[in-house]
């Protein structure tokens, strides 16, 4: 296996044979089994190739066979492998082949500036640091996503030039050599498409991975900030001990109480959606369950207490208003009998202050008269 490659110099010098033959034998790529040599037509030249051929034939890695005629080509190849300049039928332009491999060239060299870019890419997204802070990774992902869908433009740029180049090369009546072509066209499209599918399967998983890694540092700050706003709460409500010693002071009690509790139904609703957030990560396969249920049933145990706290400060303040109602109308009561008590000592006084009437004498004569008509008769 390997190329045969025909010299044709029949319009040429001899001495040019060798001179080809060696750079043929040191920058021809790949394989060669047969070099054909088509020797100068001239008599002079002739001679001169029969004598010098048989002196550099053993100089090369590769047979060398020097044919005196186009004939003789025909005793190694049919002439539909040949050019119609050997005799052949073969349809073939050097130059438009020289142009569809300069595209082929072209085409693969961007390929492979692309898969360095996509290798590069990936290896330095696997090695970075995602951050602590949501805010660092959210710019950390936004960054990386742009550069993605920039890589992501050049390979279906690439596309978009493979196809138009295999267009321009695949048309009817096509000979082996542009068949190459287009075979080393579809060959670097299907790599591509390859490499393209990897790249988004690559890019799904890691953007999966960065995005679940972007909310479990936002749940855990929004556990923080919402953790210490009910630790406060905690605080406040358990340093809201006086119950008041009039009632008007009950009833400031009270509001201030209420717009307390306001105030924390709003934190605590906060606190049931940082919950649910943390219970819907947890469905993620890529979520550490243990962690995140530890830190809601924090939550949830900070957000009962409060809640307890502020119902039993609730029923304390009602309680002292009910006292202070009761107190209120046993004070009113007593009031009432002190106002009468002092109305009647005021009366009694009134009365002692007026002066007695003298005391009129009774003769007894008239006294004994009166006490005898006054006397039952006796039977």
């Amino acid at each position: 296996m390997g190329f045969h490659i025909i010299i044709d110099r029949r319009k040429d010098r001899w001495n040019s044979v060798k001179a080809v033959l060696l750079r043929i034998s040191e920058f021809f790529p790949g394989i060669i089994h047969t070099v054909y040599v088509l020797r100068p037509a001239s008599f002079l030249q002739k001679a001169l190739s029969e004598v010098s051929s048989k002196l550099f034939k053993e100089e090369f890695r590769f047979r060398v066979l020097v044919c005196s005629s186009v004939d003789e080509l025909y005793e190694h190849f049919d002439r539909s492998q040949l050019t119609p300049d050997l005799g052949g039928e073969l349809q073939y332009s050097h130059s438009e082949w020289i142009q569809q491999r300069i595209a082929l060239e072209k085409f693969s060299t961007l390929m492979r500036d692309i898969s360095t870019k996509l290798d590069e890419f990936m290896h330095e997204i696997v090695d970075c640091d995602m951050g602590n802070d949501p805010t660092q990774t959210k710019e950390l992902l936004d960054c990386q996503e742009s550069r993605y869908n920039a890589l992501k433009a050049e390979l279906l740029s690439a596309t978009s030039q493979g196809e138009e180049l295999l267009t321009q090369v695949r048309k009817p009546n096509l000979t082996y050599n542009i068949i190459s072509h287009v075979a080393a066209v579809e060959r670097l499209l299907v790599q591509l498409d390859e490499t393209e599918k990897q790249f988004d399967s690559f890019w799904h998983k890691h953007s999966m991975k960065l995005n679940h890694w972007l909310k479990f540092r936002t749940f855990l700050l929004n556990f923080k900030q919402m953790q210490a706003t009910l630790d406060n709460h905690l605080k406040t409500a358990c340093d809201m001990t006086e119950v008041g010693e009039t009632a008007n002071r009950v009833d400031d009690l009270i509001e201030e109480a209420n717009n307390f509790e306001k105030m924390c139904n709003c934190d605590l609703d906060a606190a049931t959606v940082v919950i649910e957030e943390g219970e819907k990560l947890m469905q993620d396969p890529l979520s550490s369950v243990d962690h995140i249920e530890s830190k809601c049933e924090e939550l949830r145990r900070t957000s009962a207490l409060l809640i307890e706290k502020i119902q039993k400060r609730n029923l304390l303040l009602t309680k002292a208003r009910e006292l202070m109602d009761r107190i209120d109308k046993v004070s009113q009561r007593v009031d009432d009998v002190w106002l009468m008590v002092s109305v009647k000592r005021a009366t009694l006084q009134r009365a002692a202050t007026k002066p007695a009437r003298p005391i009129q004498s009774v003769p007894p004569q008239s006294a004994a008269r009166d006490v005898t008509l006054d006397a039952p008769a006796v039977q």
